[in-house]
């Protein structure tokens, strides 16, 4: 009796375990994804300003550039 209790406590366990785990993987992804878009846009604007300040000028950042 205590190990058929047992059996069907872990099966509930383990579905609403996996339920909660596709669930957070998909609020994760979404995140992620919203979040690395955000970032890529950032990078990009970043990498656009310091082209065009390299371009302006190219003596003051010449020498803080790595």
């Amino acid at each position: 009796m205590q190990q058929i209790t047992f059996k069907t406590y872990s099966i509930l366990v383990t579905s609403i375990y996996n339920g909660y785990f596709v669930l957070n993987i998909l609020y994760f992804l979404s995140i992620g994804i919203g979040y690395t878009i955000k970032r890529e846009r950032k990078v990009f604007k970043y990498i656009q300003k310091r082209k065009k300040k390299k371009k302006t000028k190219k003596g003051e950042t010449g020498k803080f550039s790595t």
